[in-house]
């Protein structure tokens, strides 16, 4: 895929909603479940599929947490941007990590959601 088709699919709206709330995450990670809170508009199956389109188009990466050390029930998938695609978005002004953290920051989250932001993330 090109720049420009790649730009495109990152600005569609139910895409930038996604991208906006993975950018924004304290640790530039966040599991489907954390998304699923923060985009209220979608079930986690909706953000599924978006993230698939995100991945297919080389905007976002999904990585396994390797650890077996991870308590039962916890995820073990986070999302984050790849680095091509950061520095697209950054080329461009779209998506500005400060701007996303602070809005992010500023939603008030349940103990699950907070849970969750403490978990480790992989390193890659």
């Amino acid at each position: 895929m090109s720049m420009a088709t790649d730009i495109a699919i990152a600005t569609d709206k139910d895409h930038a909603d996604i991208l906006a709330d993975v950018v924004g995450h304290p640790a530039g990670a966040p599991t489907v479940e954390e998304l699923d809170y923060m985009c209220p508009n979608f079930d986690a199956e909706e953000i599924r599929r978006h993230l698939s389109t995100l991945q297919r188009a080389g905007i976002v990466q999904i990585s396994e947490l390797e650890s077996v050390s991870s308590p039962s029930g916890s995820p073990t998938q986070f999302v984050k941007l790849t680095n091509d695609a950061r520095e697209r978005l950054n080329a461009e002004g779209l998506f500005p990590q400060e701007a996303w953290q602070r809005q992010y920051t500023a939603v008030e989250k349940p103990p699950r959601i907070k849970e969750l932001e403490a978990l480790p993330r992989p390193q890659s």
